[in-house]
């Protein structure tokens, strides 16, 4: 409640220190424990901040506890992951662009934790939504957090890319060929069998796009 955006941003970067902690040393929640009483309520306040310096330090939080393992997956209950989930699509729509970049950053870190489809669905359609968006810097944001993903949303980046790549507007091509050209760099972190088939899509996609009659687009690819 506090006044100053600096404050609360100070507390959503101590929030996320905590939840990385819980991370590393404990299991999954049960319902009613210190993180369902305190910790996961605040952060929820605090990704939806009207200020976009307070909202960035949350998402920034939640998306640096995916950075190493074992994650979010080691602390998040079901009803946790559901929530993330729908919060991460509603900031899509938010008006500041940092905010959307944010959102999408916490992407990756969340992707493991997504067992059902509604929660797939929400990563998703964020994904989607973000890498179409008016902003350059969110679009380019997508195609790296996206292709974070692909380890664990093969199929939904794949066949992002592919309908990104066969779209009638020369800009949704370039963000194809961005989101390729993503796929190639993340190659490493994908395991077998999923990466010869992202990579094979991948390499198709920038192929198609190289001859594309746009000289923008070929120029992303």
């Amino acid at each position: 409640s506090d006044a100053e955006p600096d404050a609360r941003a100070a507390l959503a970067a101590a929030v996320g220190g905590f939840l990385e902690l819980l991370c590393r040393e404990r299991a999954v929640s049960q319902p009613g424990d210190a993180l369902d009483r305190a910790l996961f309520p605040l952060l929820l306040i605090l990704v939806h901040d009207e200020s976009a310096i307070v909202a960035c330090a949350a998402l920034a939080a939640l998306a640096a506890c995916g950075d190493e393992a074992p994650g979010l997956e080691k602390c998040l209950a079901p009803h946790h992951v559901d929530k993330i989930a729908l919060s991460l699509t509603d900031l899509a729509t938010s008006r500041h662009w940092r905010v959307r970049a944010a959102a999408c950053h916490a992407a990756p870190a969340l992707a493991p934790c997504c067992a059902s489809e509604a929660q797939r669905e929400a990563v998703a359609s964020l994904l989607k939504a973000l890498a179409i968006d008016a902003v350059a810097e969110v679009r380019l944001r997508a195609a790296i957090d996206g292709a974070a993903c692909a380890h664990r949303f093969a199929d939904e980046v794949l066949g992002l890319v592919a309908a990104l790549g066969s779209s009638q507007k020369s800009r949704e091509r370039e963000c194809a060929a961005r989101w390729a050209e993503a796929l190639g760099c993340a190659l490493e972190t994908i395991p077998e069998p999923e990466r010869s088939r992202v990579e094979a899509g991948a390499a198709a996609c920038a192929a198609g796009l190289a001859a594309d009659d746009a000289q923008s687009v070929r120029l992303a690819s």
